[in-house]
């Protein structure tokens, strides 16, 4: 490629604008070629029939420019004919997959050439240019980094058991030694005379317990025993859960009358005393009494805090202080019931006392 660019006097740049540029139009005339009528032979393309020199079998990327639309239109068709004619009968790129071209310095065309048809394509005063539809490989690239390590794979299945080996070399055997002669059988002693019979020997000591053997068969069961002697009392037992109910038993005889019981209350009489309740703030805490009548005794008493207005009642529940509410006895021995109480709220509260009597026995 560096000797094509001096040769036709471009830097690369340039011729690669070119190249692509011609290969552009290259597709487009194709395209225009499929919408028109094919001429009926290569020869009267050849011929110039249809405004297009036949001497070259090639094409001007960069065609002059025409004065009007209808030149525009004749250069078109011319060349779209001339493609059709090159693609009837024309080899580009050729066999060895180059394209080969002129290019003019003095107009700075540039025209692809038919090598197939014609060895000899370029004109007086161009420059012939040759280069591949595809650049060479370029340089292998450096390798990239390694990759993560990928996780673990599964255990592979069991290997087949291998062949038995072949049985090893018998080892040497040592040679047995010579047996030794027996020796001769020794002549018999004499007798010796009895012996005295020795003194009885002290007694041994008791050996160990032997394992316990295995139990025995059962015995037949032996005859009852005597009767044993009465055994002691034993405690006396929790007491049993109580038993049902006796029938009713018969009414039994009238007793004798009792004696003459106390005499009960007789003369019950209420004695009441109406007021009204002192204020507190006037500081009057004295104890009212309600006497019972001479000769009879208190037997209750209490009081009553009540207004009435308009035929209604009502008891108040706020305002009051109760102090004492009971029996009292007076100073001559007569008795009565006693409340003290007090108005705190100045409401003029109006109080009942009452004391229950009756006569003493």
């Amino acid at each position: 490629m560096r000797a094509m660019r001096e040769e036709a006097g471009m830097d690369t740049d340039t011729l690669l604008a070119r190249l692509a540029a011609m290969e552009q139009e290259l597709a487009a005339l194709r395209a225009a070629h499929a919408a028109v009528a094919v001429p009926e032979t290569g020869a009267e393309i050849a011929a110039g029939r249809h405004g297009v020199s036949g001497r070259q079998r090639g094409w001007s990327v960069m065609p002059r420019r025409a004065s009007s639309r209808a030149g525009r239109l004749a250069v078109v068709s011319a060349m779209t004919l001339a493609l059709a004619g090159s693609v009837a009968y024309a080899s580009i790129p050729d066999g060895s997959g180059i394209i080969h071209g002129c290019y003019s310095r003095s107009q700075g065309t540039l025209r692809v050439v038919d090598t197939a048809v014609r060895r000899t394509s370029c004109r007086r005063g161009e420059v012939a240019l040759a280069w591949n539809r595809q650049g060479p490989t370029g340089a292998a690239g450096l390798p990239g980094p390694a990759g993560p390590a990928g996780p673990r794979g599964d255990a592979g299945a069991s290997g087949m058991t291998g062949p038995a080996g072949s049985t090893g070399p018998a080892g040497s055997t040592r040679p047995i030694g010579p047996v030794g002669p027996k020796g001769d059988t020794g002549p018999a002693g004499p007798v010796g005379p009895a012996g005295l019979k020795g003194d009885t020997g002290a007694t041994g000591a008791t050996g160990a317990v032997g394992a316990l053997g295995p139990a025995g068969a059962v015995g037949p069961k032996g005859d009852t025993g005597p009767q044993g002697p009465v055994g002691p009392v034993g405690p006396v037992g929790a007491m049993g859960p109580q038993g049902p109910a006796g029938s009713v038993g018969a009414t039994g005889a009238t007793g004798a009358t009792g004696p003459q019981g106390p005499a009960g209350v007789s003369g019950v009489q209420i004695v009441t005393s109406d007021d009204v309740l002192p204020l507190q703030s006037d500081g009057i805490h004295n104890e009212v009494v309600v006497d019972c009548p001479t000769g009879k005794q208190v037997i209750g008493g209490g009081y009553a805090i009540r207004s009435t207005s308009g035929g209604s009642t009502t008891y108040p529940t706020t305002g009051i202080q109760v102090n004492a509410n009971e029996p009292v006895t007076s100073a001559g021995g007569g008795s009565g019931w006693g409340v003290q109480a007090e108005d705190t709220t100045s409401q003029c509260i109006p109080i009942t006392r009452y004391a229950i009597c009756a006569n003493a026995s």
